[in-house]
């Protein structure tokens, strides 16, 4: 019987204890992490209402628009002119042959003329460029259409057709990384230089 009575006391504290257990020490703990979370969250949102009053609001619009990074015109407009001793980039959008116009390129073509007109021993360079995507055989020929092109359009603006000289480098000189779209773009040009 002592045994019975041993075991029922045993049984007894042990419940007691589990209560105990379970009431106090489970529930402070979780009340010191609730508090522990509720500190965090509450410097978690000090922090970024602070942050937003660095911050600019976002224009949602602008997330509806797609990336679309620099565009040929972007690089056209982008070429400066300083003199016509210096080798200048035009640009084309896809799939056109004429190159797009801007006030700086008409600038160095209108000096290249006047300078060809008084000076008919010099010649000026039509390089044609590509990018690296598709084969040499390919770029080759897109470089060398593209020049052709230029020299076309500049002989119907009175250039002489014995002073502007073609050069082909396909994908051979790049300005830029092959590996980006802008890139390719920057390197889908024609480079004009006066022969001195």
């Amino acid at each position: 019987m002592f045994n019975k009575n041993l075991l029922l006391i045993l049984l007894v504290l042990w419940l007691i204890g589990s209560v105990y257990w379970q009431q106090f020490v489970i529930m402070k703990c979780n009340s010191a992490e609730t508090k522990a979370i509720n500190t965090d969250s509450l410097a978690l949102v000090r922090q970024t209402d602070s942050l937003a009053a660095i911050i600019q609001p976002i224009d949602t619009a602008k997330l509806a628009e797609p990336a679309i990074g620099i565009t040929e015109e972007d690089l056209a407009n982008n070429e400066k002119y300083s003199s016509v001793m210096k080798p200048f980039n035009l640009y084309f959008r896809t799939n056109e042959t004429s190159y797009i116009t801007t006030d700086e390129n008409q600038k160095f073509l209108s000096e290249a003329k006047t300078y060809l007109l008084t000076n008919k021993d010099k010649t000026l360079a039509i390089i044609g460029h590509s990018d690296s995507y598709g084969s040499v055989e390919l770029n080759q020929k897109l470089s060398e259409t593209r020049a052709a092109s230029v020299k076309k359009q500049l002989t119907a603006e009175g250039f002489s057709a014995m002073q502007l000289l073609i050069e082909v480098k396909g994908e051979t000189e790049p300005i830029a990384s092959n590996e980006t779209e802008e890139g390719r773009k920057a390197n889908r040009r024609v480079s004009l230089a006066i022969n001195q």
